[in-house]
């Protein structure tokens, strides 16, 4: 009923000859999930959609909260009412009206008035930002400093370092990477001089920063050392995928372009041709405001969409299978291609990259190592593998060592160069302790085997 009631008010307007921006009278584009809702409206709808919506929903037990209800009337920082008020007095009366009644702060004292909240800069829905690109980077800044604050709760309370390497990697790094993409839409310059698309690949935003040092500091604190000597080598090793050796946590710089790349051809095929619920449902039509938007020929002036489009040919090169020819790879990535399918190509591409990069990164001497280093059967017990019985832990002295040898950094107790038994020194990264023929693994033979018969036998 309240769409209808919208599209009513939209017809009058092409009756009296205003056509909107949307050429369709400004018609409003409602989006709902759960309990949030978002609606793009006119600025004379705006109060006749609010007060609407709470008249249609208290017979249902529903209602709108003002003290949640915010409205967004521009993203500079300035209220747009005072130039709407010389243009349509009438409109900017009903807008402010709007503002005073239904978007507010509570009174700071008893007794007193609610605040009138007017939305200059942007707003959070659905956990990510709307609005400038000076709001989106504050938000991530938050969103970095949150994280940290339960990064060092994790290294204050849990005394075990592989449980905290693991809940680390598993949940509290995890609370960042769905906003990379977002980073990319709201930040990604439109110049090669800036940032040139085909190194897609090294994208370093502010939030893609704020989760490398997020990782840094971590591994710093899990490891005793300070958080600038976990090496650069030894972050490619954290980013490499575990069927490639390396710890599989997130790699900013390659997600953030992919996450964006991929949300935009996907939501662009949706604009265009409708989406399906279900296989084999009849497609749903988007309204024709929305699908003008994903349009570069109806909407020319996008800056997302420019963004995309710069981007999507050198993602499409990656994403798209080999039996598709390279010229025709950028249209068949917005209209064919499976999300899914390109997500896969393009994590094991960048995966395969990273791999590159280190044996460009890690210490010339130690190179002829990284096969070794880089095995999957080292890297699925050290950071994926459930260890919730203490059991099946090693001792947190011992997995630090391992630790340290997998991202090949140098293990401080060799420091001063110990002599072996052997009559050699011992290097700084520990090869020598585990090759050494004079060296006894008898301790280690029975650690093993006594570890494996508690969880073996019945």
């Amino acid at each position: 009923l309240l769409d209808r009631l919208m599209k009513d008010r939209a017809t009058a307007r092409i009756a009296r000859g205003n056509y909107g921006d949307d050429e369709c009278g400004s018609q409003a584009v409602q989006k709902g999930y759960v309990d949030d809702l978002l609606a793009s409206l006119a600025h004379e709808d705006v109060l006749f959609y609010i007060t609407k919506f709470n008249e249609l929903a208290r017979p249902l037990g529903l209602f709108l909260n003002p003290f949640k209800t915010r409205i967004l009337t521009s993203c500079n920082g300035q209220s747009i009412i005072p130039a709407l008020a010389d243009h349509d007095l009438d409109v900017a009366t009903s807008l402010r009206s709007a503002i005073e009644l239904y978007s507010q702060n509570k009174a700071r004292l008893p007794g007193g008035s609610p605040t009138p909240v007017e939305l200059t800069d942007g707003f959070v829905y659905l956990g990510s930002p709307v609005g400038s690109a000076s709001f989106a980077n504050n938000y991530f800044q938050q969103r970095v400093a949150a994280v940290q604050s339960e990064a060092d709760a994790l290294t204050a309370n849990i005394p075990d370092i592989q449980t905290r390497l693991r809940i680390f990697h598993q949940c509290t790094i995890n609370k960042l990477p769905f906003l990379l993409g977002m980073e990319v839409l709201h930040n990604l310059p439109l110049t090669d001089d800036k940032f040139n698309p085909a190194d897609w690949m090294d994208w370093y935003g502010p939030l893609s920063q704020g989760v490398d040092r997020q990782v840094q500091r971590f591994l710093g604190a899990l490891l005793g050392m300070p958080a600038d000597s976990v090496s650069a080598h030894a972050l490619q090793i954290c980013r490499i995928s575990l069927q490639d050796g390396g710890l599989g946590m997130v790699d900013p710089g390659t997600r953030a372009i992919i996450d964006f790349t991929l949300s935009m051809s996907k939501a662009s095929h949706s604009a265009r041709f409708g989406f399906r619920v279900g296989k084999g449902d009849r497609a749903i039509q988007l309204p024709p405001t929305v699908t003008a938007l994903f349009d570069s020929t109806r909407n020319p002036d996008s800056i997302i969409l420019r963004r995309f489009d710069r981007l999507c040919p050198h993602i499409a090169h990656h994403a798209c299978p080999d039996s598709i020819a390279i010229p025709a790879r950028d249209e068949h990535f917005r209209l064919h291609t499976s999300p899914k399918s390109a997500l896969d190509r393009l994590k094991h591409y960048c995966s395969t990259l990273r791999v590159r990069i280190l044996y460009e990164t890690a210490p010339p001497d130690q190179l002829h190592h990284l096969p070794g280093l880089l095995q999957s059967s080292s890297s699925y017990p050290m950071i994926s593998m459930s260890r919730s019985n203490p059991a099946h832990r090693l001792k947190p002295d011992l997995f630090r060592l391992a630790l340290l040898r997998k991202l090949l950094l140098p293990i401080p107790e060799f420091a001063h160069a110990p002599q072996c038994k052997c009559g050699a020194t011992f290097d700084i990264y520990g090869h020598h302790a585990l090759s050494c023929p004079r060296n006894s693994k008898k301790g280690a033979h029975n650690m093993i085997r006594d570890g494996t018969q508690c969880f073996l036998c019945p």
